[in-house]
């Protein structure tokens, strides 16, 4: 069966296509040379020493391998990541509010069942969205709501499962979600 562990995350298994036939033996390494290399969309670890970077999303059951899928930018806010499509908007809507602020939009999103992300629409304006779905939309930003999410001692924590994310500053700044 498939297990999602952490953020994009995938065990058993492993990512097809290898991007350049090195082997990284930490995952921050890995995490680093993915995030310089245009052509790795995600990497492999067969071990705790052994990672090799990826070229495809194509996912194969492979015991004791961990696939790691980069998910792109985004935000980590109100106690969940929230991942971002620039250029994009949510389609429907979850509330007929709209708010100044991504940190008070997600604070208001995070709290509701309905709301699945929310889209910066114009200089602020935030509104919240009922769907994931995303539609390409001129001088607009989508983010996600994602699994939440706690952060403590540098850690990302994601209430779903339990498992310990990669090691990413706990602020609610810009952070690439280049999953652990």
């Amino acid at each position: 069966y498939q297990r999602r562990v952490r953020g994009g995350a995938y065990s058993p298994y492993s990512l097809s296509g290898k991007v350049d036939g090195k082997t990284y033996k930490t995952r921050s390494a890995a995490l680093d040379a993915c995030m310089q290399n245009k052509k790795c969309v995600g990497f492999t670890q067969k071990s705790d020493t052994n990672y090799y970077l990826n070229s495809g999303t194509t996912k194969t059951k492979s015991a004791g391998k961990v696939a790691h899928v980069k998910l792109g930018k985004g935000k980590f806010s109100s106690d969940y990541m929230w991942q971002e499509k620039s250029g994009y908007a949510l389609t429907g809507s979850a509330s007929s509010t709209t708010y100044k602020t991504f940190d008070t939009a997600a604070k208001a999103c995070s709290t509701s069942s309905a709301c699945k992300g929310i889209t910066y629409e114009s200089a602020k304006k935030f509104k919240l969205n009922s769907s994931t779905t995303a539609k390409k939309s001129t001088g607009k930003i989508a983010w996600i709501k994602r699994g939440e999410t706690k952060a403590y001692k540098s850690y990302y924590w994601t209430k779903n499962t339990g498992f310990k994310g990669e090691n990413y500053p706990s602020t609610t700044s810009n952070s690439t979600l280049a999953t652990a």
